[in-house]
C-alpha cells in the first residue's frame, strides 16, 4: 500500500460514514449539524487530517528515515491540505448549501451592519405586503376557500331574467319544466325566494323570534348537507296534506330551545299551527335562516302561475358538464317555454351563475378592485426599494470589483445580492404579516357592517396557511422584483476602472439613468391608483349631494311586524295601528307620526305587472311596477309633495281600490295628459286583471338608494302585518326610542321589537358600501402618493450628494442659488412629468376595466371624468415638486471652499 493511500484511507472512510451508509434522514441530519456547528465540524477535519500527517510521519521513521524528513514525505504525499479540506466538505454534501448558508449568514451581517437601510426598507415593504395580505385574507375567505358543500365546484344559481325585474326569481312551475327537461344537472332544487315572514315560535319557556324559508325537499341533499339530529324532509312531505314538519337551524336550537338534545318529534307551534321538528341543521348552510319548511307553503298562486316569480333554484352539474354548456342548454329550454307560454314567458331569459360568485354579492368587485389597487401600491414599494438599493450600490462598487478579481464570477455576485434582497423582503414580510394580522379585524368589521344576509367565510377573516402562503410567496417575489435590477447592474463591473475611480463615471451615470427609470415607474402607477380613487371620491360627492326626496331630519323609525296569529282580521290590524299612532303622537316630543309597509332604501319586493289605461302592450312585454302600503299621514309628515290630485284619507284604507302613483309612473305612462281619473289594470294572478282607480300622483322619491333609478311606483292605503312606524319629533328623535317602545309595547306586551333607528342614521348607513369602498381605495391613494414622494425625495436627494462637486464649481463660478434650485428642480421633475404622462395614459387606456370593476360604485362620474384627471395630475405635480424643493435647497446650501478642499 502506497503512502498515499495509506494517508487518504482514514479520511475518505470517515467521510463515507457520514453519507453513502446513512438513510436519507440520517444524512440530511448529518448536513443540518455540519452546518450548524460549523466550527466544531472544522476542528474535526484538521485534527483528522494531523492524525493522518502524524500516522504517515511514524510510520516513515519506522522505515529508517529522520523525523523532519518523514514530516516533509508525510506531507509530500498527502497532497495539498486545502484540496482534501474541500474534497472533504465536498462528500459531507455541503457544496451548494454551504455556498448559500454563507450568502444568508453575509447578507444578515450586511443588514445588520446596515441599519437605518434595512429599517426603511423593510418598512416600505412591510405597507405593501401589509394591505396586500389583509386584502387577500377576504378574497381567500370569500372567493377561495371551498365552500362547505360537496364537489361546491359544481353548484350554480339559476333564475330567470325578466326586464325591469330586481334579483335572481323564477317562477315554481318554470323550475318544474327546468327540472324536468334539463339534462346537465345532477340534480336541481329550490327555495323561496320570499322569507316566511318573521313568525311567534312558541319553545319550551318563551316565544322567540325567528324567520324561516320554504325549500324542496331535495335542497339538503342536492348541497351535500346532513341535518345535525334527525333528518331531511321527505317526499312526500312536500304534499300539502303531509307538509306540517320543520327543520330548525343549529343557531335557533340552541336560542330558542336551551340546545335540547330530545327536540326531534316534539311539536312547536308556528304561527298559530303546530309543526313537528324532524330536524336540526348544522350551520353550513349559506343563507341566513332560523328554519326551513317544505316549498308546498308557497301559496296556491306562486304554486301554479307563472307570472309569480316565488323561487330561486340552485343546480349540480354532472361530472365534466362546463357552466357555459349548461348555459346554453337552459337557453334552449326557456326559448321551448316562450313559445308554449307567449303570455307569460315572452321575455323571460335564463341565467347561470357559480354559487360562490352569487353568494359572494356585491362584495366580489369590492374586494377585487381594492386588491388591484394595493397591487399596484407594493409595485410602487418595490421601486422604491430598488432605487434605494440602487444608492447603497454606490458604496459596494468597490467591494464588488475586489470579489470579482480574487475569482468571483457575476452569477456568484448576483446570487449573493438577491440573497440579501430576499433577506430584506423575508424581514418586510414578517412586519407586513404583523401589519396585516392589526388591521384584518378592522377590515372584516367594515365588510360585516356593507353586507346584508350572510356571505359564506366572511367572519372566518382572518390569517390561515393559505395567507401565511400567500404573503411568503409575496416576499419571496418582491425581493426578486426589487433586487434584480440592482443586483444585475451592480455585478456588471469593469475591474480596471471600478478599482482606479471607485465606482465613479459611467457606472454612476447608469444608475442615475434607472434610478430616473424607477420614479417614472412609481409616479405611473401612484397616478392610475390616484385616478381610481379620484372617480369614487368625484363619485360620493355628488351622490351625498342627491335630494333624496323626502325629510330625514328629526323622524325616528320602528318596525313593527304583528303575530299572523294573533291578528288574523283585517280590523284587528287596523285597530292596532290605530291605538299606536295615537299613543306616539301623545308623547312629548313627537308632532305626527305615520306608517309604511317598508322604509325608503329597503327595496319592496311587491312587484306586479300592470296595463295603464289606454294602452295595450303585447302579452308577457307588460310594465312592472313596484307597490308599496302607507297611512294617509305619510306623505305630509314626509314632506312628499303632491303633485295632482288628493293624498289619502281615512275611510280610503277599507276602500282598497284606490292608489296614488309616484311622478316617473305618470310621466312614463299618462304623458302630456292628467292621470288622475285614469285606472290601472294590475295582474296579480292568473286570473283577470284588477283594476285601481288614481286618485293622485306625488312627486318622485329614491326609495331604492340614492344612486338608484326610481322606478314606477304605486301606493296602497293602509298597512298589513309588517310596517314601519315614523314619528317626526321636534327634539333628538332618538331620545324618544324608548318611550315609543313601550308605547307600542303598552298595546301588545308580546310585539317582538327591534331597536328604534333614526331615518338619517339609515340613510347614511345606504351609503356604507360606498364610503367603504372609498376609504380603502383613500388609504392606497395615500399610501401610493407617500410611497412615490419618498422616492422622489430620496432619488433627488441621492443626485445632490453625488453632485456636491458639480454644484460646488458651478456657485465658485458665480452661479446663483436660484440657478442652481432650478438646475436641481428640473433634473428631478423630467422623470415625475413622463411617469405622469404614461400612468394618466394608463389609466385612460384602463377605463373600461375600471368601469366593470367599479360596476356600481361610480354615481354619474365617468371613469374618464376630465376633472378627476385633471385634479390628480395637479396634486401629484405638486407633491413632486415638494419633494424635489427639500433636497434641491440643501444643495443651494452647499459651501464651495468645502467640497472643493475635500476632492
Amino acid at each position: 500500500m502506497g503512502a498515499s493511500e495509506r494517508g487518504h484511507r482514514p479520511h475518505y472512510e470517515a467521510c463515507g460514514r457520514g453519507g453513502l451508509s446513512m438513510s436519507w434522514k440520517e444524512e440530511l441530519g448529518f448536513i443540518i449539524r455540519r452546518l450548524i456547528h460549523r466550527r466544531r465540524a472544522e476542528r474535526e477535519l484538521d485534527e483528522e487530517i494531523r492524525s493522518h500527517l502524524e500516522m504517515e510521519a511514524e510510520q516513515n521513521i519506522s522505515d529508517g528515515m529522520s523525523s523532519e524528513e518523514a514530516r516533509l514525505a508525510a506531507r509530500r504525499s498527502f497532497g495539498s491540505v486545502a484540496i482534501a479540506k474541500e474534497d472533504s466538505r465536498a462528500m459531507w454534501g455541503l457544496g451548494v448549501l454551504e455556498i448559500f448558508w454563507q450568502d444568508l449568514r453575509y447578507g444578515a451581517r450586511i443588514l445588520l451592519k446596515r441599519k437605518g437601510f434595512t429599517a426603511v426598507a423593510a418598512l416600505t415593504l412591510a405597507l405593501g405586503v401589509g394591505a396586500n395580505t389583509a386584502v387577500f385574507s377576504v378574497i381567500n375567505a370569500v372567493l377561495i376557500r371551498p365552500l362547505p358543500f360537496a364537489d361546491a365546484d359544481q353548484l350554480v344559481m339559476i333564475w330567470e331574467t325578466q326586464p325591469d325585474v330586481r334579483g335572481p326569481v323564477g317562477s315554481y312551475p318554470d323550475f318544474q319544466d327546468w327540472r324536468a327537461q334539463a339534462q346537465s344537472f345532477q340534480g336541481m332544487a329550490a327555495f323561496s325566494n320570499k322569507r316566511y315572514g318573521k313568525a311567534e315560535l312558541a319553545g319550551h319557556s318563551e316565544t322567540v323570534e325567528a324567520q324561516g324559508m320554504l325549500v324542496s325537499q331535495d335542497l339538503f341533499p342536492l348541497l351535500g348537507l346532513k341535518p345535525m339530529f334527525g333528518r331531511n324532509f321527505l317526499p312526500e312531505e312536500e304534499q300539502t296534506i303531509n307538509n306540517r314538519v320543520v327543520i330548525l337551524s343549529q343557531a335557533l336550537w340552541r336560542r330558542g330551545f336551551a340546545s335540547d338534545p330530545g327536540i326531534i318529534g316534539k311539536s312547536i307551534q308556528l304561527n298559530g299551527a303546530s309543526f313537528t321538528v324532524v330536524g336540526v341543521m348544522s350551520e353550513q348552510y349559506p343563507l341566513e335562516t332560523d328554519f326551513w319548511l317544505p316549498l308546498s307553503h308557497l301559496s296556491q298562486i306562486d304554486l301554479t302561475s307563472r307570472r309569480h316569480d316565488s323561487v330561486r333554484a340552485v343546480g349540480r352539474l354532472k361530472p365534466g358538464v362546463t357552466i357555459e354548456h349548461a348555459r346554453k342548454e337552459m337557453e334552449t329550454i326557456a326559448e321551448r317555454l316562450r313559445q308554449l307560454y307567449p303570455a307569460t314567458n315572452n321575455n323571460r331569459g335564463v341565467e347561470l351563475m357559480p354559487m360562490r360568485h352569487h353568494l359572494a354579492g356585491d362584495l366580489r368587485p369590492i374586494v377585487l378592485l381594492v386588491f388591484a389597487a394595493v397591487a399596484l401600491v407594493l409595485l410602487i414599494a418595490c421601486a422604491n426599494v430598488s432605487n434605494l438599493l440602487l444608492a447603497q450600490s454606490a458604496g459596494r462598487q468597490r467591494e464588488m470589483a475586489i470579489r470579482a478579481a480574487i475569482g468571483a464570477g457575476r452569477g456568484r455576485l448576483v446570487r449573493q445580492l438577491l440573497v440579501e434582497s430576499l433577506l430584506l423582503a423575508l424581514l418586510g414580510g414578517v412586519a407586513g404579516l404583523a401589519l396585516a394580522a392589526w388591521g384584518i379585524p378592522v377590515l372584516r368589521s367594515g365588510l360585516l357592517g356593507i353586507v346584508t344576509g350572510k356571505i359564506p367565510g366572511l367572519e372566518t377573516i382572518g390569517v390561515d396557511w393559505r395567507t401565511l402562503g400567500f404573503t411568503f410567496g409575496v416576499s419571496l417575489l418582491t425581493g426578486v422584483l426589487f433586487g434584480a435590477l440592482p443586483a444585475l447592474q451592480i455585478s456588471r463591473i469593469d475591474l480596471n476602472r471600478t478599482l482606479k475611480e471607485g465606482g465613479k463615471g459611467s457606472a454612476g451615470a447608469v444608475r442615475r439613468g434607472l434610478s430616473r427609470s424607477l420614479v417614472m415607474t412609481e409616479v405611473a402607477l401612484a397616478a392610475i391608483v390616484l385616478v381610481g380613487a379620484g372617480l369614487l371620491v368625484r363619485s360620493y360627492q355628488k351622490l351625498i349631494q342627491v335630494d333624496p326626496g323626502f325629510r330625514a331630519d328629526h323622524l325616528l323609525s320602528l318596525k313593527i311586524e304583528l303575530s299572523q296569529s294573533r291578528y288574523r282580521e283585517d280590523e284587528q290590524v287596523r285597530n292596532f295601528y290605530q291605538q299606536l299612532t295615537q299613543r306616539i303622537q301623545e308623547l312629548p316630543g313627537v308632532e305626527q307620526a305615520a306608517l309604511i309597509d317598508r322604509l325608503p332604501f329597503a327595496p319592496s319586493f311587491r312587484i306586479s305587472r300592470f296595463i295603464a289605461e289606454g294602452q295595450q302592450p303585447e302579452p308577457g312585454k307588460e310594465p312592472i311596477t313596484q307597490m308599496r302600503r302607507a297611512d294617509h299621514r305619510f306623505f305630509e309628515m314626509m314632506g312628499i309633495p303632491l303633485l295632482k290630485g288628493r293624498l289619502f284619507d281615512e275611510k280610503d284604507v277599507i276602500d282598497d281600490n284606490k292608489v296614488i302613483i309616484n311622478e316617473t309612473m305618470a310621466r312614463g305612462f299618462f304623458p302630456n295628459q292628467d292621470p288622475v281619473g285614469k285606472r290601472i289594470f294590475m295582474h296579480f294572478g292568473s286570473g283577470e286583471p284588477t283594476p285601481v282607480l288614481i286618485i293622485g300622483f306625488v312627486a318622485d322619491i329614491k326609495d331604492l338608494g340614492l344612486d338608484a333609478a326610481v322606478e314606477p311606483t304605486i301606493y296602497w292605503p293602509g298597512v298589513g302585518g309588517e310596517a314601519v312606524l315614523l314619528a317626526h319629533t321636534n327634539v333628538d328623535p332618538l331620545s324618544l326610542a324608548s318611550a315609543v317602545r313601550h308605547a307600542a309595547l303598552s298595546i301588545d306586551p308580546a310585539l317582538p321589537l327591534p331597536q328604534a333607528r333614526s331615518v338619517e342614521e339609515i340613510l347614511d348607513a345606504s351609503l356604507a358600501r360606498q364610503r367603504f369602498t372609498l376609504n380603502l381605495l383613500c388609504v392606497s391613494a395615500l399610501l401610493a402618493l407617500l410611497l412615490a414622494a419618498i422616492g422622489i425625495y430620496g432619488v433627488v436627494a441621492y443626485s445632490v450628494t453625488q453632485r456636491a462637486q458639480e454644484i460646488g464649481i458651478r456657485l465658485a463660478l458665480g452661479a446663483q442659488a436660484s440657478d442652481v434650485l432650478k438646475l436641481i428642480i428640473g433634473r428631478g421633475i423630467t422623470p415625475v412629468l413622463l411617469g405622469l404622462a404614461s400612468g394618466l395614459a394608463g389609466a385612460f387606456a384602463l377605463s373600461r376595466l375600471m368601469t366593470h370593476l367599479t360596476a356600481g360604485l361610480l354615481f354619474e362620474v365617468h371613469p374618464t371624468d376630465p376633472a378627476t384627471f385633471t385634479a390628480i395630475t395637479l396634486l401629484l405635480v405638486i407633491v413632486a415638486l415638494l419633494a424635489c424643493y427639500l433636497p434641491a435647497r440643501r444643495g443651494t446650501k452647499v459651501d464651495p471652499l468645502t467640497v472643493l478642499k475635500h476632492e
